[in-house]
């Protein structure tokens, strides 16, 4: 009889006992539940809170906060500082590495490749960088954000490409290539509404078919040889520009020297013929006539002497061989 009061009692207490641990651990649980609701933000990083679909905040900033736990409020942590990079080296595989189209490419080892608006075929690996500046717009756009970004690019280097010659696009177009390419793309992303901007798109490599690549690279040579002498000619130039204008400026000085000084030297045999022309001294006059006609007189066809009213043409050379 004691026995069984015994258990009973201990069946009493033990049932005590569960139904303490039961709300124990009851309120463990629903404390846990609520304390979920505490949602740390990091600095980096930028929250929005949806509730039943709807949100409920779209900017909450670093810090401790409090929500409602989930499924009442969900908290999406936005890296919106964070600088994010898409390797593009393919125009033809799928973003995700084990699809069929990917794995059908790969099967097949065919590169892809891009076409200039020349007809000819170059590769290109090239790399683009992005990062978030409409967390809201980011978040409903980012389920396939970069397979769409991808898409975008390569859509649009393929319409720049075409428009290009292919000696451009490998030697100096390189990179107004990608300032265009930088904006075209932007300009789309904006009119989607993706809420990222592309911080840089650099093309790391374009290169053409490995069986003309001699060739290619025989016309590259070439050309940076026609700049080098171009560059040597400009320089040339530039050295003997100079000298040239200061040799001329030399023979110019030593002309106008020349020309006063002859200028200066025919003043005073003037002044000193007149002088002597205009002397009373009859010798002196007759000295200077015979003077002037011996240095005349050789130069002189024809000679016409006037006499008496009569013209006659006379020959004096004559007289002088007699």
């Amino acid at each position: 009889m004691e026995i069984t009061k015994y258990i009973e009692l201990l069946k009493t207490e033990l049932k005590i006992h569960i139904a303490a641990y039961i709300k124990l651990i009851a309120g463990i649980i629903i404390v846990s539940y609520l304390l979920s609701g505490i949602t740390v933000i990091k600095t980096s990083e930028l929250g929005i809170a949806e509730r039943f679909g709807t949100i409920i905040d779209k900017g909450i900033q670093p810090g401790i906060h409090y929500f409602l736990p989930y499924p009442f409020t969900y908290i999406y942590k936005i890296h919106y500082q964070k600088y994010f990079q898409i390797d593009i080296d393919d125009f033809y595989h799928s973003f995700e590495a084990n699809s069929v189209q990917s794995e059908l490419w790969i099967n097949i080892g065919i590169k892809s490749y891009a076409i200039t608006g020349d007809n000819n075929i170059v590769y290109l690996k090239f790399i683009l960088k992005y990062r978030i500046i409409d967390p809201l717009a980011y978040l409903f756009s980012s389920n396939g954000l970069e397979p769409l970004l991808k898409h975008l690019t390569c859509n649009s280097l393929v319409a720049t490409l075409s428009t290009l010659k292919v000696d451009d696009v490998l030697t100096t177009f390189k990179k107004e290539m990608e300032y265009c390419l930088k904006k075209t793309v932007q300009q789309k992303i904006n009119f989607l509404n993706l809420g990222v901007e592309i911080t840089l798109i650099e093309i790391k490599e374009v290169s053409p078919p490995p069986e003309t690549q001699d060739s290619f690279n025989d016309v590259i040579q070439a050309r940076m040889e026609k700049e080098r002498m171009v560059n040597d000619a400009l320089l040339y130039q530039n050295e003997q520009l100079p000298l040239a204008r200061a040799e001329s400026r030399k023979i110019l000085e030593q002309a106008r020297g020349y020309q006063y000084k002859r200028i200066k030297h025919s003043q005073s045999l003037a002044e000193r013929f007149n002088s002597l022309i205009n002397s009373p001294d009859i010798y002196t006059q007759h000295k200077l006539y015979l003077e002037f006609i011996a240095e005349v007189f050789p130069k002189l066809k024809e000679v016409i002497i006037v006499d008496n009213g009569e013209k006659k043409i006379i020959d004096l050379r004559l007289l002088d061989k007699k």
